[in-house]
């Protein structure tokens, strides 16, 4: 009996724990972005609290973002008010009737919750949402200039035909964890996929170390019924003494109906912002006017005060310039450091204002010749003008971005 109570203890907090991460660990839905808000409206003062209590130090943020203190702070909330809830259901004789529902409860959320996660991610790596085509400025870093982190997101992003292959057995572990009679195998499959994305995670130093590691814990808390079928069908043991938890299910058209409608706002979560952008791959999108990499051809310098006009540079301030994506116009100076600053367009009259750490920001007329694919750049409201004579380069010519694909080493070397 007591055996028994010591179980029933370690299933209710685990489960307590699946239901309270899963509603208080943000993650960026589509539909409602309100979960950060929420846990720090809860726990922020908590969090503060503890920070500065027991670790003496004083955040300048307690909204919970990917591995920061205050995450692993609210895990550890979590996992005591799990023990905490498990505690009271078990000292309370009617709140005992209950536990196993608490139990179903927290299996289905934890289904459907790996489900979205999987399609989510699935669905980003198809259409190039996660990792995406290199940009200019990583492609012309020098390698060991380049983190862990950002190294293995250009690796595969320069694959589309592997991204697109990861995206789609996370995909298909998804669409088997929907259905009971396949959930097994999904969870299998899902146990090897998040275990892959955790060591990723740990051996390039990517910040998703803590909520990969959840996603593990919750494929192994769910596989673990069937882990004990597997083990006693290997090991010769009579089946039906196992017990794997079965989930009643209410009336068929109750269920159904439910059970369309989540998958149905899933659906919508995963795929509606794919559809609204009008493209199926995320790297094929428009870019920012001007996008790409510039070879600086020459830069000039008038002060038109003291009539000084056009004194060219006698060594260049850098050599090369890029325009990223995001909206960053960054440099490159001698041996490779990169400087970047915040860009910013105005169509209107054609000019950017490129803002530094400091808040300084400088002003810049543009023109672009399509012809010769030259760039100047003039700078305005400065004492000191400066003009920047730029080439752009072809960067999508360089190796790493090519197709090549064979299926021998000698291949070009035959007669």
């Amino acid at each position: 009996m007591q055996i028994s109570s010591k179980n029933n203890f370690i299933a209710n907090s685990l489960a307590f724990f699946v239901l309270l991460c899963v509603v208080f660990i943000p993650f960026p839905f589509y539909i409602s972005r309100l979960q950060l808000s929420i846990t720090d409206t809860v726990f922020g003062k908590l969090i503060s609290f503890i920070a500065s209590g027991i670790f003496d130090l004083k955040l300048a943020d307690t909204k919970v973002y990917s591995d920061s203190l205050s995450m692993y702070i609210l895990v550890g909330l979590l996992l005591l008010f799990s023990f905490l809830f498990a505690l009271i259901v078990a000292l309370i004789p009617k709140a005992k009737r209950h536990q196993q529902l608490v139990t179903r409860l927290a299996n289905n959320i934890a289904v459907y919750y790996l489900v979205l996660q999987l399609m989510k991610y699935g669905a980003d790596k198809i259409f190039k949402n996660q990792f995406y085509l290199p940009e200019p400025n990583i492609l012309y870093t020098r390698l060991g200039y380049i983190h862990k982190d950002l190294l293995y997101w250009s690796a595969i992003g320069s694959s589309h035909f592997y991204t697109v292959f990861l995206g789609i057995v996370e995909l298909t572990a998804a669409l088997l964890l929907i259905f009971k009679k396949t959930r097994g195998p999904g969870l299998f499959i899902s146990i090897g996929i998040f275990t892959n994305v955790l060591a990723v995670n740990l051996g390039f130093n990517i910040s998703v170390k803590l909520f990969s590691s959840f996603l593990l814990f919750l494929g192994i808390y769910l596989f673990i019924p069937y882990a004990k079928k597997l083990i006693a069908i290997y090991t010769g043991k009579i089946i039906s003494n196992i017990q794997v938890e079965t989930i009643q299910q209410p009336k068929p058209f109750t269920y159904f109906l439910l059970k369309g409608l989540l998958l149905g706002i899933i659906f919508f979560d995963v795929f509606f912002p794919f559809v609204q952008s009008g493209t199926l791959n995320a790297d094929e999108k428009a870019k920012i006017a001007l996008h790409g990499a510039y070879e600086v051809i020459d830069m000039k310098s008038s002060v038109p005060l003291n009539g000084i006009k056009d004194e060219p540079y006698e060594k260049l301030p850098f050599s090369r310039f890029y325009i990223h994506k995001d909206g960053y116009f960054i440099i490159e100076r001698e041996k490779g450091e990169m400087l970047v600053f915040k860009l910013r367009f105005n169509r209107k009259d054609s000019t950017i204002s490129v803002t530094d750490y400091y808040f300084h920001t400088t002003f810049f007329s543009y023109t672009y010749s399509s012809k010769d694919s030259i760039l100047i750049l003039r700078s305005i409201k400065d004492i000191v003008h400066n003009s920047i004579r730029a080439k752009a380069i072809n960067w999508k010519a360089l190796p790493l971005l090519q197709k090549e694909f064979r299926w021998t080493t000698d291949e070009g070397k035959l007669r």
